[in-house]
This record gives C-alpha cells, structure tokens and sequence, in this order.
C-alpha cells in the first residue's frame, strides 16, 4: 500500500509540472480521481488526516546534556532534565504555540497549528528570548542544589509551509522542508543563543535587535542557508518593512494622489501655521506603512527642521489606557523599559521640560501627563491628593498634552506619525481627538493609518469633523499592478507572461502580496538571483503552488463540492462560523435532507473531505462532551453558503439547531452561556416565544456580568418579541429592564418602564405586584432626589400593600418614607411613621426587614434623639450578626462607632471600630477596611492620641489610594491636618488641610471643604498668616450665610475659627456673631439628646463645645 501511494504521489508530480502544457482544467480534470483514491488509501492505513499550512516551527535543546550532567545518577538526571524542559516550554504556552514533542533533552513547538495568528512568528521569537530567560534562571539553581556547570540551552526558528498530520504524531505531526530546516538552524545555534532563518526574518523586521551571521550550510538543502541571531526585544520598536525585494528598492506605485495630499498639509502647517488630522483607511497590505515610509524619506530631505513623533497600535496591549502615547513619548524621550522610575522621571521632566520648563510648575504639567499616560509618577508631590481623582487627572493632564503640543508648535513644526490605529486603545484614540481640534491653529500635522475595522469601532472617525480628513486607500489597478511587478522585477531581462499573470491575478490589486509572493517565488527557486540580471525558471514557475486568494473563487468551490458535502456546509453555515459534528446529524435527522440512513457515517465522511479540502478546520477542543467541534477557514465563505439557502429551509434549519443547543447547554450546565446564541436561532426560525425567552437570560446573564448597555439590548428584543396577552412574563422582563435603566442612569426611560410596571399592575389586578411597582418608582425618586414624588409613590405602594394584606411589604415601605419626611423636614410625620414602622417591624418573624427597618427608622432618630438611634442600629446589628449579614454588619458597625465619636464617647468608639474593623479583615473586605481605619484616626485624634492617629491615617492614604476612593482620602488628609494641628506641626496641618480642601472642592464637597478650609485659617493664624487666615474666614463665612452649617462635618469648630480669626482682625461684630450662631447649633444639637448622660458628654467632650459656652458666656456677662 505504502508504495502504491508513492507512485500517486509520483504521478500527481509529473501532472503538476506539465500544468502549462496540458492546461489547468485538464490538471485538474486529472488529478480528483488520484488524489480520492490517495485519501481511500490513507484511510484504509488509519491515517491521520492531514493538511498543508503556514507555519512557526521552534525547536530547543539542552547543551551538552551528557556532559553537564556526567556526575549524576541517571534516575536523577532524568527527573532533573524532566523538570527543567517542562518549565523550559511554558514560555511557549504563554506566546500562544504549544509543544508537539519532547525529545530527552529538547523539544518542538509549533506556532500556528491548529489555529493561525497573524504575528506566530513574532510570538515564536518571543518565546524563544523567554526560553533563555528560564534557561538562565535553572542555572543557577541547578549550580546551587546539583553542582551542574554551564546549564545552557540553544534555540532554532523557522517559519514555512509543513504538512500537518500524519502517521507518527497524529495532529501534532509536522513534516516537510520547513522542519528540517528548524532542527538544522537550531543546532547551529551558539550556546544561550536564539538562532532564526531567513522566512522567519521576513516577518518579524524592526521588532527585536537581530545581527546576521554567516550563511549556514545544511543537510539537505543546496544553498547555504541565511541566518540571524535574535539578541534581544527593541527597546523603541517601531515595525520597519523593507521597501523593495531582494535588495532593490522599488517606487510606490498607485498613490501619487495620496502622497500629494499629504505633501500639501504639511507645507501648509509649515507655512501658514495651519494644520490638519488625517487618517489613511484601507485594507491589510494596500500600501498605508508604504505611504507614510515615503512620507518620512521626503520629510528627511526638506530644508525645515520639524519634530516627529512615531505611534503605533499594539494589539496585544489594546485594552491598556493611553497605551499608544506612553510608547510614542518613551521613543520620542529614549525612555527605556529598563530605566529606574528615577530615570525614567528625568528622562519625562527633561523631554517635556522644553516646553513646560523645569521648574516646579512645569514638572507638575509632566507628572500629570506621565501619570495619565502610563508612567508612573505617583509618588511625585505634584500628585498628591489628585491620584483617586481620575477626572480631574484626565482633565489636567489632557488639557497639558494640548498646551505641550501648542508650545512645540511655537519652536518648530510638529508631525505626528501613527500605524494600526485600529489597534490603538480608546483613551489614546480620545486624546488622539482632542489634540487633532486644535490642529488648524497651529503648526501641527496628525496622520493616522488603518485598517476598515476601526470604523467597527468608532463609526463616527473623522466625520463631521472639518480639521479631519479621512483618505481612503484602493486596491492598485491591474495597471498600476504590473507596473509594480515590473518594479520589482527590473533585473529579469524578459518576464513571462504566465508569472505576471498568475501574480496580478492572485493579489487582486494588493501591494503588499504581490511583493509577498514574489519573494516567495525567490525562495522557491522559480525566480534565480544573479548578476548583472535574474532569471526564471520555467520549469520550477510550472510547479509553484501559488497560495489562492479568497475572494472570486468561493463560489466556484462550492458548486464543484459533491451535493452531500453543499448540503453539510449548509447546514453547519447556519449554525455559524464554528459548528459541531453532532449539530449536523441531528438537525439532518429531523429535517430529513438527506435519505440514506446512516446518517452518522455520511455527516463523517463529508466533514472530513472538507477538512481536506481546506474549507473547514477543526479545533483541538469541543465546547460540548462527545462531539468534534469545527470552524469554517473564513466567515466569507461561510457568508456565501449562507445565501444559497432557500428561505424556508433557513427557518427550519434554525429551529432545529437552536433545539440542539438547548438539550446540549442544559446537558453542560451551560445554558446561559449560548442564550443569545440560541436566541437568535430561534428569532430567525420564528419562534418569538422562544426567542423572547431567550432573550431575557441573555439579558439577566449580561447584567449579571456587570454590560448593562447589553442586558438592556437584549431585553428589549425580548420585550418586543412577547405575545401581548403574556402579561406575567412581560412583568418579569420589564422588572428587569426598568432596574437596568436605573443603573445606566436613564432617568426618562426609567420613568417610563416605572408607569408602564403601574399600568401593568393595574391590568393584573394585582395588589402585591401594583405595591412592588409604587415602590420601584419611589426609590428611583429617592436617588433623583425628587424627595415629594418619592413620598407620593410611597403613599400609593401603602395602599396596595394595605389591599393585598402584605404586611413585610408595607413595612419596607414605611421604613424607607421614614428616611423620604425625614429629608423633607416632616418631622411630626415622620416621627409617627417611625412609630408604626418599628411596631410592625417587631411583629414580623422577618429579621432582614426588622433590621432595614430599624436602620432607616435611625436616619430619623439621628436628627432628634442621637441616644435613641443608637440603641436601633446596636439592636440592627444583633440582627445582622445572627442572620449573617457580616458586610452589611460591618458597615453599620462603622456607623455606630461614628455616632459614638462625634457624640463624645470616644472609647465606645475606639472598640466599636476595632470589632468592625476585625469583621472587615476576616471578610477581607478593603473598603470597610479603609473607613474602619480612617475613623480610628479620627477617633485617636479626638482622644489625643496623635502619633497613632498618624499610624491609621498614613495607612488609610495608601488604601484608599489602592480602592480609588477620592472622598476618603480627601478626609484622611483632612483628618490628618487635625493631628499635625494637635501636635503644633502646623506647616503639615496646612498642607494636608489644603489637599483635603482641594480635593472636596473638586468632588463637590463644599461642607467637608470648609472644615478643611477653617483648618487652614487657624493654622494661618498660628504662622502669623493673617491675610490668608482673613481670606479663609471670609470664604467660610460666605458659605455660612448662604447654606448655614449644612455638610459640615465640625461645625462648632468651624463657627469657632470664624470668631478667632475675625478676633485677630479686629472684626469684632462678626465675631459677636460667630459666636452666637456657633452656641446655638451646638444647643440644637444637646436638644436632640434625650439621654442625660449623652448630653453632658457631647456638651463636655468636645473641647470646641467648651470654648464656645465659655465665649459665650463671656459675651453675656
């Protein structure tokens, strides 16, 4: 059998090379029956299938391993060299290849089977630089524990077509030339070195620093071989294409009207100061890099001195913020990625500094942009109190960026150069927008290139924009292409007819692949080099198999498909670009497209010729247990099938899919996972139902996933999918829909979803769910702050709550418009409410809703009897340790010792803190961690304790810091100016004051900000500052008589500091004045006190308190 299939392989050889002479369609014509009876033969032998495809090839292998390892026990040596290729070939997992083979001491890898990727050789390289990292890092561990010397591996690269498949490593079999040619390079490699050839060179240009070395000459090949030693990952990488094929350069061919365009802007930016932004869209390989790389050589030339910078798009670092900036000014500055964060700060302080000057002022502007760019600058004085402040960061460092660019302009033209901006990350591409506004003011040139997919993105780029012109490059004319044919070949006295030909034909108006393919044919051998002048060779021209494009040929491969092979591509162009073998013969089964009965061998037989023609591949893993899961080679060709399915097959077809999906997800626990999936399976059948049922678990599975935009899309189609008289469902969707919009922010939506709930309610006749609905409608007033619709809603949910006899329903409600009079200042109300609401919240055997309840009944006894509502939130925390509310515990907890401190019971405090804060950590909770600790600074402070109070607030400033909470860090500041200012460290109090006053202006805090501000008045005073202290006072006290002491967190103190200040000033009447108003909120406040100990402590404690009565006091005598 062996040699019956090499005499095929024979014959189809000597078919092949007389493909010019016979012509295709008699090539072709002969070829099927061989090659069919080559793949009877195969299967009879049970061989693995196999195809033909591009890729990575690495091979790695342990120097020396006998020798290294001579003094070990061979059990040992074995387990030790185990070990090391098993850590050795984690790099290769982690850059997306896998091994296909151990070898004792070495192994190979595969990059690019069974799924391709566009940078495998890039990724190979990269692993191979990992693998002698790791192989550095055994040495010295096997030096240390083994006594082994010299631990060294050698890595060898190649890129080319293998054949995958086969008879000795099944799928993992890879065979041909480019193999060979992979073990040979690596064997050459020195010792800690990464060797690669020519191929792979080719594709991984300007990325890594490479030196080439002398040609190698190797077993089985008759040239020397090109090689190049990978030294290292470019600490500025900017990809460089070689511009020409086989060492000559060649013209650009096809854009003349481009380039002219962009010759044009520049001279006018240059010359009048007027610039523009400009983007350059086209498809992979049309010439975009090509046009910008004969921008920059014309650039070199021109007489003006300008300043460029160079961007590109990084896919694997496209979801990273400003990811393209920070790279475009570490190459702009020579900032390395092994710099010290020291180095790295000149380095930034020195580029921008130019501009911005490097004084303080100017390094601010730096800090900031380097902050928001991605280099980091956190601990830069300029920074502090601003970090957990992303807006006013972005808004700063923004408005930096657009004066750095403005400055640079006024010293010499600037042009900004960047590639693949489809893969640049969404802040860079706003900032991109931002700076391109102020382009036609200024002497600066933006232009972006990149691929159509970017407009997928952001289908609004450039237009409506008149400082923005979007160009939009076309596949070159057959012309234009043999012109560029010709270009390249202007060595070859005379170029066949039949090469021009098949190469114009192929690459379909791309640049790119025609020199792709032409350096192919070079490496094939069709095309020799020699001098003065190249040849080809026609025999070797008749051989070459040219890789075929899709496009123009899909349709013509389907129709030549056997009618069984169309109708499973059918099927499987239905279920989608990826599809499962057992989909196929299930939804053929039902729908009865086929009639011979063994369906399971012909659904085999038929994907199994696919596979071998290349339309299909199938995946290592199947998403579902028990089946083989596929994938159409490209979702064009999937696209074309799809339409020659007659209409009423398609739902049919559908139904049945989405059928086998939903027993398939059900049988995996998986159902949520495909809901949209099968939802729009059964959308396209027909089946709104079903559909709509769909739908809404792919909505709720989205929310739960925290996409609320989609969860909101996908409810929508199930709502709009229900059958009108399905009234339970639609309230079950339409809940959730009217949560989402609440939490995306959609005040008018929600309100509608709110009155469409009621009127649905109503159609119900339904109390219970008419109560749920007034009460969803009064809480989303609640967070308007529509206080008295809030009321109204609530008044209306009593009602229907009342009518169906839902007594924990009204309860919740009367608790929550306890909270709604308290803040309409309804006190009377609110105080009989309170009453009813703790009545029944007794009654129930509910503890959830006694514990809400009383802690909302404790809003309204915090402004009337502070005693009182403690003993609700210390009896609502014995409610939540029982039933295991331990967050909710917590945070109440916090509240409570709160309450304990600012009442004066600063011990109470101190320990209700500790138990909380010991909750917190064992819930491993960071942000109740963080206000545990911040209120104990607070309370350590009150107790004089200052230095620990400094130990709590320095380490509040860096958790904080680490949750991205602005209004606690802005407090802990606030909080530690009390202690510097306790201590007599008044210089710190003030800085500390000022950032916390600083950072509340900016989050809208004006109450906590004039704590702050008073803060800072009085540490004036103490400084002998009395013209700031004066201005400071005056600011307070213009607050205070427009809100009163409304959001002050220590309003005697504040009233206090008024009457010192206007003191030293000689402001005797609002001193007078301070001090009244300051005696009578801290009176209203001891009125509130019901418990006589409670009040003498507030009134006692506070040493604020005392010098108020005592001012007081001296005022009546």
């Amino acid at each position: 059998r062996m040699n019956e299939l090499e005499r095929l392989t024979q014959a189809i050889e000597h078919l092949e090379s007389q493909r010019v002479t016979l012509g295709d369609e008699v090539v072709e014509a002969a070829l099927i029956p061989l090659q069919e009876k080559i793949a009877e033969l195969e299967t009879q032998a049970g061989f693995p299938e196999q195809q033909r495809k591009q890729v990575t090839i690495l091979f790695t292998d342990i120097v020396e391993s006998t020798k290294v390892a001579s003094h070990l026990d061979p059990e040992d040596t074995r387990d030790i060299f185990d070990n090391a290729l098993q850590r050795l070939a984690k790099p290769v997992e982690q850059h997306t290849g896998h091994v296909t083979r151990f070898m004792g001491d070495g192994f190979k890898a595969v990059f690019g089977s069974p799924q391709s990727h566009e940078n495998d050789p890039e990724q190979a390289v990269r692993a191979g630089l990992d693998i002698l990292s790791v192989a550095q890092q055994l040495d010295g561990e096997l030096r240390e524990e083994w006594q082994i010397q010299d631990f060294q591996v050698r890595v060898g690269v190649n890129t080319g077509l293998v054949a995958v498949g086969g008879t000795t490593e099944a799928e993992d079999t890879l065979m041909g030339s480019a193999v060979n040619l992979a073990t040979r390079i690596e064997s050459a490699a020195p010792p800690g070195g990464l060797l690669i050839s020519d191929d792979s060179y080719r594709h991984i240009r300007g990325i890594f620093d490479i030196e080439p070395l002398e040609p190698i000459t190797a077993k089985g090949f008759d040239q020397p071989v090109p090689v190049y030693q990978v030294l290292g990952v470019k600490p500025r990488t900017l990809r460089i294409y070689k511009r020409g094929v086989e060492g000559i350069e060649t013209r650009m061919i096809g854009r003349e009207s481009e380039f002219k365009h962009l010759q044009n802007a520049r001279q006018t930016a240059i010359t009048a100061g007027q610039g523009q932004m400009i983007t350059i869209s086209g498809e992979a390989g049309l010439g975009k890099s090509r046009l910008l790389f004969e921008y920059q050589n014309w650039e070199e030339f021109l007489p003006e001195y300008i300043r460029l910078f160079l961007g590109r798009g990084r896919q694997d670092i496209q979801s990273q913020p400003y990811a393209m900036w920070r790279d475009m000014f570490a190459f702009r500055f020579e900032i390395l990625d092994s710099d010290s964060n020291e180095i790295m700060l000149e380095k930034l302080e020195t580029g921008f500094g130019e501009i911005f000057g490097t004084g303080q002022i100017g390094h601010k502007r730096t800090h900031f942009i380097g902050q928001l760019l991605g280099f980091d600058c956190s601990q830069c004085p300029s920074l502090k109190g601003v970090l957990d402040n992303p807006q006013q960061l972005r808004e700063q460092a923004t408005r930096y960026l657009v004066e750095y660019f403005k400055g640079l302009s006024e010293v010499d033209p600037a042009i900004v150069l960047i590639e693949d901006l489809h893969w640049v990350d969404d802040s860079s591409l706003d900032l991109i927008n931002e700076i391109g506004f102020i382009t036609p003011q200024i002497s600066l040139l933006i232009v972006c290139v990149t691929r159509t997919t970017l407009f997928e993105r952001r289908p609004s780029w450039s237009s409506e924009q008149e400082f923005h012109k979007l160009i939009k490059l076309q596949p070159l004319t057959k012309s234009e292409s043999k012109q560029l044919v010709d270009e390249i070949l202007q060595k070859v006295d005379q170029i066949p007819d039949a090469l021009r030909e098949m190469v114009i034909s192929n690459a379909e108006g791309n640049p790119f692949y025609i020199e792709e393919l032409l350096k192919m044919l070079f490496d094939t051998g069709v095309i020799i080099k020699g001098e003065p002048t190249w040849r080809v060779e026609p025999h070797s021209l008749a051989q070459v198999e040219v890789p075929a494009t899709l496009t123009g040929v899909l349709q013509a491969r389907l129709d030549s498909l056997p009618a069984a092979e169309r109708r499973v591509l059918q099927l499987a162009a239905v279920i989608g670009k990826d599809f499962w073998d057992q989909t196929i013969h299930q939804v053929s089964e039902a729908s009865g497209v086929f009639a011979k009965t063994d369906l399971a061998s012909l659904t085999s037989e038929s994907l199994q010729s696919l596979w071998d023609r290349e339309l299909i591949f199938s995946r290592e893993e199947s998403a579902f247990a028990g089946t083989l899961e596929y994938s159409f080679k490209h979702v064009m060709f999937r696209d074309v099938i799809y339409e020659t399915i007659l209409k009423r097959e398609r739902l049919i077809y559908h139904g049945l899919t989405a059928d086998w999906l939903v027993a398939a997800t059900q049988a995996s626990a998986r159902s949520e996972e495909y809901a949209a999936v099968i939802a729009n399976h059964y959308l396209v059948a027909g089946s709104n139902v079903s559909a709509s049922d769909w739908f809404y678990r792919a909505g709720m599975r989205a929310k739960a996933q925290v996409a609320m935009q989609e969860a909101r899309d996908y409810l929508e189609q199930s709502l709009e999918l229900l059958p009108p008289d399905d009234l339970e469902k639609r309230w079950q969707v339409l809940s959730g829909h009217d949560e989402i919009l609440g939490i995306l922010g959609d005040t008018e939506a929600r309100m509608a979803d709110d009155q469409e709930l009621i009127k649905l309610a109503k159609k119900m006749d339904d109390d219970n769910l008419l109560a749920q609905a007034y009460y969803r409608q009064g809480y989303f007033f609640s967070s308007q702050g529509h206080y008295q619709k809030e009321l109204q809603a609530y008044e209306k949910a009593l009602d229907a709550a009342r009518e169906a006899g839902n007594r924990l329903v009204e309860t919740l409600i009367l608790g929550l418009k306890v909270v709604c009079l308290t803040f309409l200042g309804e006190m009377d109300e609110a105080h009989e409410t309170a009453d009813l609401a703790l009545k029944y919240a007794r009654e129930l055997d509910d503890d959830d809703t006694r514990a809400k309840t009383l802690g909302n009944v404790s809003v309204y006894y915090q402004l009337v009897d502070i005693s009182r509502a403690v003993r609700l939130i210390e009896e609502s925390v014995a409610i939540l340790d029982r039933i295991g509310e331990h967050n909710i515990k917590a945070t109440s907890m916090i509240n409570l010792g709160y309450i304990y401190t600012q009442s004066g019971f600063y011990d109470r405090g101190e320990n209700t803190f500790k138990r909380s804060l010991e909750l917190a950590e064992a819930l491993e909770n960071p942000r109740l961690i963080n206000y545990n600790q911040l209120n104990l600074g607070l309370t350590y402070f009150r107790l004089g304790k200052y230095q620990k109070a400094r130990d709590f607030l320095e380490r509040t400033l860096v958790t904080c810091r680490e949750i991205n909470d602005t209004f606690a860090l802005a407090a802990c500041q606030s909080y530690l100016g009390l202690t510097f200012e306790g201590s007599g460290d008044y210089v710190s109090a003030d800085k500390n004051y000022n950032v916390a006053w600083e950072t509340f202006k900016q989050i809208g805090a004006p109450g906590y900000a004039m704590d702050a501000l008073s803060g800072m008045a009085r540490c004036e005073i103490e400084v002998g500052q009395l013209d700031k202290a004066r201005k400071h006072a005056q600011e307070i006290w213009d607050y205070l008589e427009e809100h009163g002491p409304q959001g002050l967190e220590f309003p005697i103190l504040t009233f206090l500091t008024c009457a010192n200040v206007f003191e030293q000033i000689g402001d005797e009447e609002r001193r007078q004045e301070s001090i009244k108003y300051g005696y009578q909120q801290m009176m209203e406040r001891a009125d509130k006190i019901s418990d006589p100990e409670w009040r003498e402590t507030f009134l006692e404690s506070f040493p604020e308190n005392q010098a108020i009565k005592m001012m007081s006091d001296n005022n009546l005598v």
